[in-house]
């Protein structure tokens, strides 16, 4: 918010405003993720009953919204000149809008490029959002950034059955004016939520709302407690490039199964009804997974986060295995929740380990590479394993998640403490210098 608005908060009383920020950004992620994902993935059953569509159309649909992703990168730049506030409400209503156009559309084409505008809002709610938690938080950024991201899960959690009923009871296109509506309301309610202070500084306070002068604005301290100033830390591409390449697998591997479960659920032999209500479930899991993993983070070290996290996504895939051969709800539940646990945990994790990886001062920066990474992920990940599953079966669209996730494994395990070490990745220097002559 603006400098000259009021202020929120007094020093040294009450709830720190941070968290206030905090809950606001929670009811964005809310809106954000629940409808530009859960609800649209929701929609485009009806929507491909009544168009004809096939499976890799309606999954190259839902990832047609991460076309944008070049622009991921131009979000550091971008929040130093426009408030990231402004830019998380204009995405909200951008979302809104593409609700209500939603009921107009008559082709494919025209829905692609509704998809591509829906995109753009994403970019600028998701871009900014863990930027203004930057500016409040430090030492408790995991977990202030878990709390955010969890709206994102609870957003999935309500929209996914809320959806399905709306649709049930007045069709696809009415149910789209209903979603506009829930959008356009929790942003308002957001934007007076968070109304007040622009930083901590305003209030007389550090970040964390610790004492001025009390926090390390240039290093951080990882969980074993050694700390890693910002300024002298170097930047390995090695490291940057294997992080980016995990970040696009586990983007290609979340979003390819939520594109892809209820279609995966209905043909194991499970209605439509209870398919919707496993989608739900999944977001559930990635509710726990996002609110959770920030305790986790500040106490065990990475590698053992991130193996946590790939248990989750790998149990997941066994269980709807299970499911693929009796189409026994109690596994896709399993599998519902386990892997919806590692995508909402993963997300965080990746998130907290950007930030302590390449510091404070150009998270901005480096985290708009992160986002990069994300959202190409997600948009090869709905067309290709609507291709999987429409070519190979359930077996092989399994078997593709569960390769697509190995990048995320392998980086995980090689984190320590708060950041990769290059030395981990030694073992592919001399690859790299063969590749250099």
């Amino acid at each position: 918010m603006r400098n000259e608005e009021a202020r929120g908060g007094a020093p040294g009383r009450g709830i720190y405003f941070g968290w206030r920020v905090v809950a606001a950004l929670f009811l964005c992620t809310l809106a954000l993720f629940g409808v530009s994902i859960f609800s649209f993935i929701i929609l485009t059953a009806p929507m491909a009953a009544e168009f004809g569509w096939t499976t890799t159309q309606s999954g190259m649909l839902i990832s047609a919204m991460y076309l944008v992703a070049p622009l991921a990168l131009l979000a550091g730049p971008m929040t130093r000149r426009v408030p990231p506030w402004r830019l998380i409400i204009t995405g909200l209503c951008i979302q809104a809008i593409a609700m209500v156009l939603l009921g107009h559309i008559s082709s494919i084409t025209q829905l692609y490029l509704l998809r591509v505008f829906m995109g753009f809002g994403k970019i600028m709610t998701a871009s900014a959002a863990p930027i203004v938690v930057a500016r409040w938080f430090s030492r408790r950024f995991g977990t202030a950034v878990a709390l955010v991201w969890a709206g994102g899960s609870a957003g999935g959690f309500i929209m996914s059955p809320l959806t399905e009923a709306l649709v049930a009871a007045f069709g696809w296109r009415s149910a789209a004016l209903f979603i506009a509506a829930i959008v356009l309301l929790l942003a308002a309610v957001a934007a007076l939520l968070a109304r007040g202070a622009a930083s901590p500084a305003e209030l007389g306070v550090g970040l964390d709302g610790d004492p001025l002068g009390a926090g390390h604005v240039a290093g951080e301290a990882s969980p074993s407690g050694e700390i890693f100033p910002a300024d002298q830390r170097s930047i390995s591409p090695l490291v940057a490039i294997a992080m980016m390449l995990a970040i696009v697998g586990a983007g290609m591997t979340s979003l390819g199964t939520q594109a892809q479960q209820p279609t995966f659920l209905r043909g194991a032999g499970l209605s439509a009804e209870l398919a919707a209500t496993i989608l739900g479930l999944t977001a559930a899991g990635s509710l726990i997974g996002s609110a959770s993993i920030g305790v986790v983070l500040d106490r065990l070290p990475g590698w053992c986060c991130g193996l946590l996290v790939s248990a989750g996504i790998y149990v997941g895939v066994v269980a709807l295995y299970f499911v693929s051969q009796s189409p026994n709800p109690v596994f896709a539940i399993i599998g519902a929740i386990s892997m919806g646990y590692g995508f909402g945990a993963g997300e965080v994790m990746w998130i907290t380990f950007t930030k302590r990886q390449f510091g404070q001062r150009v998270f901005p920066l480096a985290y708009g590479g992160f986002y990069f990474a994300l959202q190409l992920g997600y948009a090869l990940g709905g067309g290709i394993t609507g291709w999987s599953l429409e070519h190979f079966g359930s077996n092989g669209f399994l078997a593709l998640l569960g390769l697509l996730y190995l990048p995320p494994l392998v980086v995980g395990l090689l984190i320590r403490a708060a950041h990769i070490h290059p030395r981990a990745l030694r073992v592919i220097e001399p690859a790299r210098a063969i590749a250099a002559q």
